[in-house]
């Protein structure tokens, strides 16, 4: 129990929050991110005092992105505005990006897209005045 609790306080568990994530560094870009069949990533915000949580995501060939429907209502989502260095652990590997908000109005409806062909019950994330979407690009 003691090794659980460890554990939970360095790397995010279901709901909780953790802190730095522990992984192998991978530099550079990532031309097809297809490999990340989870339905879920650890996102890495405040580089300083490191907060980490699972995060829904969606892909298409090199480019990478997540969002909140909670505006800045969510503490992530306040985090990468604040500083939009992030790491993101994808299985074992860490991958060191920046966070960009996306304005453009095609991009978040592709992003939504993406989102409804993933997953089964999403929310329309290009339907809503709170919608925070965010590409990860590389550093």
């Amino acid at each position: 129990m003691l090794a659980l609790a460890a554990l939970a306080c360095s790397v995010p568990f279901g709901p909780f929050a953790g802190g730095h994530l522990p992984g192998p560094v991978t530099a550079g870009p990532i031309q097809d991110w297809s490999f990340a069949t989870m339905s879920t990533l650890q996102l890495e915000t405040r580089p300083d005092d490191p907060r980490s949580l699972n995060l829904h995501f969606v892909e298409e060939g090199p480019r990478l992105w997540t969002a909140t429907i909670l505006g800045d209502a969510s503490e992530w989502a306040r985090d990468v505005l604040a500083d939009g260095r992030v790491r993101v652990r994808v299985g074992d590997r860490i991958y060191e990006r920046q966070a960009v908000r996306v304005s453009d109005a095609a991009e978040i409806q592709r992003v939504a897209d993406l989102y409804r062909e993933k997953y089964t019950v999403v929310f329309d994330v290009a339907a809503r005045d709170t919608t925070l979407v965010f590409r990860l690009d590389p550093r």
